[in-house]
């Protein structure tokens, strides 16, 4: 558990190393992923609400510093609120940003999107339920390091109830691979989800046998709320830093019917 957290702390992948590494690597490294998923979540978003998202309100999961997504896609947004554990992340998101634990705030909720956005956003505010989105930003491929076994669990059967309603909208991009290799082929898409092995195979084939060997499969952490998505599955990689490639996956539930938080 110990190791988990300070994984949590000071891994290239969430807390203070996140941050660290972003500092160093965000800037050009990371550009191609970041313009990929960004055109990709783009794509997604147009197809939805059409190519005007200014009535939109994002809620955006998870997004630390910002740092997968282009200003261009969030600019697109009438209105974005930020959700973070991470206090840091209130710097990048001033006047639209919510400090809180979101899973334990949606337990509370019982489990459901539009109560949160009700007791959360627009309570006392007099508002509206606006036509809204989630994203989670590179958010639900981590929550094995931060949470003990059972809350994950728990977690994860909860967040499959809430984006298994009818009026949750939703996606998310999240790593379900970690390889010390970089990838060989830029993105892959799906009619479905793949197997890890696949994905392996499909971005890392030609790689030494010694390199394939240390692929990290990291889709234990994904949990059983995936299966509520529905249409196209893309895969991106993300070289995080000249010893690490993740490989990313885009997934949602859009479509949905429309109706007032209860």
């Amino acid at each position: 558990m110990m190791r988990k957290l300070l994984g949590a702390l000071f891994g290239k992948t969430g807390g203070i190393g996140y941050h660290l590494a972003a500092l160093v690597y965000s800037g050009k490294l990371w550009a191609p992923f970041r313009i990929a998923v960004s055109a990709e979540l783009g794509r997604r978003f147009t197809a939805e609400f059409g190519p005007d998202l200014s009535r939109v309100h994002l809620i955006l999961v998870g997004p630390s510093g910002g740092y997968c997504l282009e200003q261009k896609l969030l600019e697109r947004f009438g209105r974005i609120t930020a959700v973070d554990i991470d206090p840091v992340a209130r710097l990048f998101f001033r006047g639209h940003f919510i400090q809180q634990d979101f899973f334990t705030a949606l337990e509370r909720a019982g489990w459901n999107l539009d109560r949160w956005v009700k007791e959360s956003i627009l309570s006392g505010t007099g508002e509206k339920p606006p036509v809204r989105a989630f994203l989670f930003s590179n958010l639900l491929g981590q929550l094995e390091y931060v949470l003990t076994e059972s809350r994950f669990r728990e977690v994860e059967l909860g967040l499959a109830k809430a984006l298994n309603r009818p009026t949750a909208r939703w996606i998310s991009f999240h790593d379900v691979l970690s390889s010390p290799v970089d990838a060989s082929v830029p993105e892959w898409r799906r009619p479905t989800r793949a197997d890890p092995k696949e994905v392996a195979a499909h971005f890392f084939a030609g790689k030494s046998t010694e390199a394939e060997a240390r692929v990290e499969v990291e889709s234990h952490a994904i949990g059983k709320w995936a299966e509520g998505a529905s249409g196209e599955v893309v895969y991106f990689p993300w070289r995080l830093s000249s010893a690490r490639t993740q490989v990313i996956e885009v997934l949602g539930r859009l479509g949905a019917e429309i109706s007032s938080p209860e």
